[in-house]
């Protein structure tokens, strides 16, 4: 397994949708280089009303993920525009499952103004709706998750 740099500007942790690896090929149109890595002090739970995660603090607690390296500048917008006005992306430090030492990593945290909106627990293993690109070209920006519509070109909230 390739070491990991230490550079939230080109990491990325994910511990929700974003693990799918058929999401993040739709929407940034490669597969990054991946690793598993842990969250500390942290818990996914549902973002009430939503089929979608969020991440709350807590003592104790260690959130699994996928660490994403090698991100470009234009695959951050279209994530960004992805995760929507409800979340935004902050550095934290993940530990990689490999072992060794922290390293920090962008994560998407939730926007202060949606704080309080978590509700029960999220677990990656539930089945959602798969990815349907709504091309057959490589990179298609239109698909289909958890059954609504996302367009990773187009500015919007989820």
């Amino acid at each position: 397994m390739s070491v990991v740099t230490d550079n939230p500007e080109t990491l990325l942790f994910a511990y929700g949708t974003l693990r799918r690896a058929a999401l993040i090929t739709a929407l940034i149109g490669r597969l990054p280089a991946a690793a598993r890595a842990w969250l500390p002090d942290h818990a996914v739970v549902r973002l009430r009303g939503t089929p979608y995660p969020c991440l709350r603090p807590r003592r104790g607690a260690v959130t699994p993920g996928t660490l994403y390296r090698g991100l470009a500048p234009d695959e951050w917008q279209r994530l960004d525009r992805y995760e929507g006005a409800r979340y935004r992306r902050r550095s934290l430090r993940v530990t990689p499952h490999s072992g060794g030492a922290a390293v920090a990593a962008a994560v998407y945290l939730l926007a202060p103004a949606c704080r309080g909106q978590s509700g029960p627990p999220w677990r990656f293993e539930r089945p959602g709706r798969a990815v349907r690109p709504r091309s057959s070209a490589p990179f298609s920006a239109r698909f289909r998750f958890h059954g609504i519509e996302h367009d990773a070109t187009a500015p919007h909230a989820r």
